[in-house]
């Protein structure tokens, strides 16, 4: 986990955590777990600015490309996150598919049970990005 304070006192101001995922059943034949960035926040203050998010996806990715030597590094996000979403694709990052089918569709018939909110937001999908050529 990387975590980002404020000089002045020390408050952590966002965090975030890059860790190895099991691959698909699809994608086993390479056993290795593909790095993938989670739990990525920034306090509400720090917040579109253009800086803390990005600064940490690209530590991410240096890290994924230059200590672990892999090519790709993933990502889910909600689609309804549009400045998440945003950033992430001006960061180059693209929709590879939508997460699990059968639990995003459990996933969007609960919330639809729910007054006031909009399923299809909270759908998640994968983003990948090529941070260097595969082997």
């Amino acid at each position: 986990m990387v975590a980002a304070c404020e000089t002045k006192n020390d408050a952590v101001v966002g965090i975030c955590e890059l860790d190895g995922r099991q691959r698909s059943l699809s994608q086993l034949k390479n056993n290795s777990p593909r790095p993938y960035i989670c739990n990525l926040a920034v306090d509400k203050k720090y917040r579109q600015q253009g800086i803390l998010g990005k600064a940490f996806v690209r530590y991410c990715e240096n890290v994924a490309r230059d200590e672990w030597m892999e090519s790709y590094l993933y990502l889910k996000v909600r689609v309804g996150n549009e400045i998440a979403m945003n950033m992430y694709r001006k960061l180059g990052y693209s929709v590879m598919e939508d997460d699990n089918e059968e639990s995003s569709l459990s996933w969007k018939q609960s919330l639809e049970q729910r007054k006031g909110i909009d399923a299809e937001e909270q759908t998640i999908v994968l983003l990948r990005k090529m941070l260097k050529e595969p082997r």
